[in-house]
Parts: structure tokens; sequence; C-alpha cells
């Protein structure tokens, strides 16, 4: 039998999915790092400028692949600004592997 918190967690979890999957059907927009809050949450977006040199590896663990980094790199802006982009999850043995500074694809906030 479940616990009125269990029935609650589970609508505010179906709630949390429908908002997630909503945000990321949408079509792609200009990135406005001064107008990014809550609601920004996985929006699609685009923008133009050139990764930065340095990164930053958070030790990260998935269950199907075992240890590794998620890598976050620098990105600056053609108006200037410097924001952080997540490129993923790259295994131990990956950590210090070069990577293409191109983007090929959209990112979420």
């Amino acid at each position: 039998m479940l616990g009125i918190w269990q029935i609650n967690r589970l609508k505010w979890k179906n709630n949390l999915i429908n908002e997630v999957s909503t945000s990321i059907a949408m079509e792609p927009q200009a990135l406005n790092p001064t107008n990014i809050g809550i609601d920004s949450q996985y929006l699609p977006v685009t923008f133009e400028g050139k990764f930065l040199e340095s990164e930053i590896h958070v030790l990260f663990s998935l269950k199907p692949y075992g240890p590794g980094f998620k890598v976050i790199r620098p990105f600056k802006l053609k108006s200037g600004e410097i924001i952080l982009v997540d490129l993923g999850f790259v295994s131990e043995s990956k950590k210090n592997v070069l990577r293409d500074d191109k983007i090929s694809k959209l990112y979420n906030v």
C-alpha cells in the first residue's frame, strides 16, 4: 500500500518529467545569458563563439560504464560573456583526450 508521501512524490515526478519533455521539444532559441532563470532549464539553445582551453573534470559514475568524469568547458560567446558547457561523460581513459573545438549540436540550458 502506498503512503500519501509516495503518491505526492509520484505526482511531482510525473510533472517534472512532463516539464522536461516539453522544454527539450521546443524550438531552439538564441542563448541570452542575462535572462536565464528557473524556467530556462532544459531549453534548447544556440550560441556562437569559441571554447576556451581549460576543462573541469568532475568525478562521476554511471552504472553501465563505471567511473569517469563529466567534462565541463568554458565557452566565450561572441558577446564576450563566458558560459560553462557540459560536454557529457567520458571514461577515465578518455579524460585527457584532446576534444574537438567545434560544436555540432544544440545544447540545453
